[in-house]
């Protein structure tokens, strides 16, 4: 309880900020939020790679696949290159936007909100509703939400993916989905308690109570609008 007060209480201090720069206070710190959007979109910039994308890393993405020096020195004389995230991911239209996963306001609007969600934290739903309320009052022009997954349960990954595809393929419909899916989560964790068989979710199936529920993903695709 006293972490999701704190997260609320960041959250509106947040909110104050963006307000402020509504009315035209605050102009150093919407002058430092225009030059992070303006990270978020400069791939020419210094030091550039995809990272440039996402104002808060400033390096090189880790790259998951670890080689041994006697496999790079292979990989050379074949005339190859170590693969890396960023080469796997630059073939996609959006990779940008997995990045820095807008999900509300216009990427380049000067301020912004950044929400960690870990889905397998029930208190998590909690501060999403507060973000979802608080964004009512917001400008898109002037204050953007980020989300990032912290999840210690897999398929809270599968389940931000979803969010992060949504955000771009379908715009203006992705604060609505999380909402969805952090409630289904914590109801289905709930129903697994009583009936004595909780369980981590590791994939989508585990993520049901009956054998006839749809898993949280598939269930919310009908609500889709085109």
């Amino acid at each position: 309880m006293h972490r999701l007060f704190v997260s609320i209480l960041f959250l509106g201090l947040l909110l104050s900020g963006c307000g402020a720069a509504e009315t035209g206070g605050n102009a150093g710190s919407a002058d430092r939020g225009a030059r992070s959007a303006d990270a978020a979109t400069n791939a020419s910039m210094p030091g550039g790679g995809v990272n440039v994308f996402n104002p808060y890393l400033h390096d090189q993405l880790p790259n998951t696949r670890l080689m041994s020096a006697e496999a790079a020195q292979m990989l050379g004389k074949l005339g190859a290159r170590h693969q890396s995230i960023e080469g796997e991911a630059a073939y996609r239209r959006h990779w940008r936007q997995e990045l820095y996963p807008v999900v509300f306001g216009d990427p380049k609007a000067p301020h912004e909100i950044l929400v960690l969600l870990d889905f397998a934290a029930p208190q998590s739903e909690k501060v999403w509703q507060a973000v979802a309320e608080a964004s009512r009052s917001l400008s898109p022009q002037q204050c953007k939400i980020v989300v990032f997954g912290n999840s210690r349960e897999n398929y809270g990954t599968d389940l931000l993916g979803l969010a992060i595809w949504i955000s771009y393929s379908r715009p203006g419909q992705a604060m609505p989905y999380l909402s969805y899916a952090l409630e289904r989560w914590n109801a289905v964790k709930a129903e697994q308690k009583r009936s004595g068989s909780v369980k981590p979710f590791t994939n989508e199936y585990d993520a049901t109570a009956k054998a006839t529920d749809f898993p949280i993903h598939y269930g919310y695709l009908s609500r889709l609008r085109p």
